[in-house]
């Protein structure tokens, strides 16, 4: 069982953690590397954390809630970011067609 500083303590990290990967996932050119270990990191605090599921708080258990949310939230980052990028490269082949079409 987890003590309560203990939880508290891995909890700061992941969310630290996950304010990183955000981070990361916003920069231009981010290294698949360096994100593979943030997450990585990030599933290793989680699986700690929630391995002690059976004896946590009230408490712990509504924090580990407000960190599914904080999650949740980066996934919506990452959703965002994919459906930008999306739209960029439709709009590259689109010129490519253009150009291509006229000869350019």
């Amino acid at each position: 069982m987890a003590t309560a500083l203990n939880f508290t303590k891995s909890l700061l990290q992941a969310e630290h953690l996950l304010t990183t990967i955000q981070g990361e996932l916003l920069k231009e050119a981010s290294a698949v590397s360096v994100l593979e270990a943030l997450l990585s990191q990030h599933e290793t605090l989680l699986k700690d954390l929630c391995s002690s599921a059976d004896s946590l708080s009230n408490s712990q258990t509504e924090d580990l809630k407000k960190h599914l949310q904080i999650m949740q939230a980066v996934v919506t980052v990452c959703e965002k970011g994919k459906d930008d990028v999306s739209l960029k490269l439709g709009a590259i082949k689109r010129s490519e067609k253009i150009k291509k079409a006229y000869g350019i």
